[in-house]
């Protein structure tokens, strides 16, 4: 809805001018979904240039201001769980529209050792992007109820492996 997309491009300038934040997170995951479903693939091409408007707009801003902005976007980490909600994340790495890219693992539980993003790591490498892998923090052990820093150590190291540049430890 380009009203939507409008005042969503409104609020940003105001954070990024008014308030001058360092830069700016398009979260992906808050609630991931955007079009009705028949309406995806078509959608996809507007999502592309939402993206790239905001990063234009970030640009602009700072180079008025003396400033880098930069513009991160948080997604799933698997590419077809993305493309199925209208979020060609390869396409926004490709087009500069991003500076920094994290994929949240969807499971609820911290697996050390999950897999599916190195499409994104690859992509980001590419492109001189920085992409970060989001772990979960609980685990399905009685012992303990969250992961201890030897559990995100083991989870980095498996990121490193695939080509991220870090964990991202959002929230």
């Amino acid at each position: 809805n380009e009203a939507v997309r409008s005042e969503k491009l409104s609020l940003i300038r105001e954070v990024l001018e008014e308030y001058e934040a360092d830069g700016i997170e398009l979260d992906f995951m808050f609630f991931p979904l955007y079009f009705r479903q028949d309406e995806t693939e078509a959608g996809t091409s507007v999502m592309n240039g939402f993206v790239a408007e905001v990063k234009a707009l970030a640009r602009e801003i700072g180079e008025r201001q003396s400033r880098t902005i930069p513009v991160q976007a948080r997604v799933w980490h698997r590419c077809e769980e993305n493309l199925r909600i209208g979020l060609d994340v390869e396409a926004w790495i490709a087009a500069g529209s991003i500076d920094h890219i994290v994929g949240q693992v969807p499971n609820m539980l911290l697996d050390t050792g999950a897999t599916g993003g190195k499409w994104m790591a690859d992509a980001a490498h590419d492109a001189g992007v920085a992409a970060y892998l989001r772990p979960n923090r609980k685990l399905d052990d009685t012992r303990a109820g969250i992961a201890n820093i030897e559990m995100f150590r083991a989870f980095r190291q498996t990121a490193h492996w695939h080509g991220f540049t870090g964990i991202y430890l959002g929230y």
